[in-house]
């Protein structure tokens, strides 16, 4: 999947980071790096500065092989900054192997707060750096997709990539079932409302620079207009 990178604004700054936008068929994305880090992204459609550098050409290049079912790890670095909880949270969500989910239960318990699936919901939804950061492998109990600051669908499209180009090998019943749910069903909650808020009540703080409407997902074997195959 080739990227198409556009420059017809000036360049942005995010907390003095430079901020270059990456378009794809599937999302734009709005990439901060600041000394050789990533410390945000960002879905939205304004479309601004190109990468210039070696180092955000390597992020836009490594973005490009992950779309394209080609990367499994992210090697650039990224740096964030939050409270502790949702500190431990993240790095809890940068250890989900490609191809595989955890629930919020999961999260809640691996940070040693077994009662605090909800908070885990609140502080992914925080994430400065989704994508290279894993938040959309963290799902729901009892068969549900949780919410995603690029919302429902895209969150299937990931999970549905991902199914699609695990490594050989890997056994993993959740990565399994989430990513035929994702596929197949498109949850019908999100189908038949797209308006959907992408975080249930009391999950919503922190995601609302990250919203972007996205069609909803259909069936295995069709794809939403603009998401492509994978």
């Amino acid at each position: 999947m080739a990227f198409n990178v556009y420059s017809d604004r000036p360049e942005k700054t995010l907390h003095g980071a430079r901020t270059f936008h990456v378009a794809s068929a599937v999302m734009r994305l709005a990439v901060a790096v600041e000394d050789a880090a990533i410390v945000s992204v960002e879905f939205q459609t304004n479309l601004v500065a190109p990468p210039e550098t070696p180092f955000e050409r390597q992020v836009a290049a490594e973005l490009e092989e992950y779309f394209g079912g080609r990367r499994t790890v992210f090697s650039v670095p990224v740096r964030t900054e939050g409270s502790a909880f949702e500190e431990a949270v993240w790095a809890a969500i940068a250890q989900i192997p490609y191809g595989e989910t955890r629930t919020y239960g999961d999260i809640a318990r691996q940070v040693g707060r077994p009662a605090a699936a909800r908070a885990v919901g609140t502080a992914a939804g925080r994430n400065p750096t989704p994508i290279v950061v894993p938040c959309h492998r963290v799902v729901g109990a009892r068969g549900r997709l949780g919410g995603f600051g690029g919302g429902t669908a895209l969150k299937r499209w990931l999970l549905g990539l991902e199914t699609r180009h695990r490594p050989v090998g890997r056994n993993n019943a959740g990565a399994s079932l989430f990513g035929l749910l994702a596929l197949v069903v498109g949850l019908s909650h999100a189908c038949t409302d797209p308006e959907r808020p992408v975080f249930e009540a009391g999950d919503t703080s922190g995601v609302d620079s990250l919203v972007v409407s996205l069609s909803t997902a259909v069936p295995l074997g069709i794809t939403p207009e603009g998401f492509p195959a994978g």
